[in-house]
């Protein structure tokens, strides 16, 4: 063999420059679309986790105040079965139900500015808090006297000594993110809220389907 043929076949074996260049260039374009892909599916995976759990939340403060609604016996009294105050920054709501041997004081709160709603009872002689829902940002009550009550006339509270209303419009908002372990103030979340309204009848106010 040749000496000049083997080495002209060594030098043909490599790589050229131009070559080298559309590799890399093959390679970053794959690169790119890999990383594309990967981040809109992050983003799918996000933002369905976040309404998720904005859906939880909501889920929870209707099951809770449903079943204490629920609970209201109307008395021919009127007396003190509901009481409501209410503004854009704060919820309180007051409710009388019967509970063991006797009547049990129900209580709910929520302040935007911790972004919590609690409800208190009193349970075997002591009084007993409990968070409902976190990250709620937004919620108004109106009451409604009859299924056909317009929810823009409708009162946002109820003064006692009134006859308990025939339901209730929640409007409630919520983060999209969890906030466990931080209750003592809502977690600065870049993220959208989410928004639903439901109905809930009050001391056996009827089926509301609005």
């Amino acid at each position: 063999m040749k000496p000049g043929h083997s080495s002209r076949h060594q030098q043909r074996s490599g790589f050229t420059l131009l070559e080298m260049i559309v590799n890399i260039g093959l390679l970053l374009v794959v690169m790119l679309v890999v990383a594309s892909i990967a981040g809109h599916t992050s983003e799918t995976v996000h933002s369905n986790s976040g309404k998720l759990a904005a859906a939880e939340k909501t889920e929870t403060v209707r099951h809770a105040l449903m079943k204490d609604l629920g609970a209201i016996v109307r008395l021919d009294s009127g007396g003190s079965e509901l009481a409501c105050t209410a503004s854009d920054d704060l919820w309180k709501l007051e409710l009388r139900v019967p509970g063991g041997s006797g009547w049990q004081q129900i209580g709910y709160a929520w302040s935007k500015a911790t972004g919590s709603l609690t409800r208190s009872s009193t349970v075997n002689g002591k009084q007993v808090e409990t968070v409902i829902g976190t990250g709620i940002t937004g919620l108004v009550a109106t009451w409604l006297e009859s299924i056909t009550h317009d929810p823009a006339t409708a009162a946002r509270q109820w003064s006692n000594g009134a006859a308990p209303p025939l339901a209730v419009r929640v409007e409630l908002e919520t983060t999209r993110g969890r906030e466990e372990g931080k209750r003592d103030g809502i977690r600065e979340l870049h993220e959208k809220s989410s928004n639903s309204v439901f109905f809930l009848p009050v001391g056996g106010g009827g089926d509301i389907n609005l």
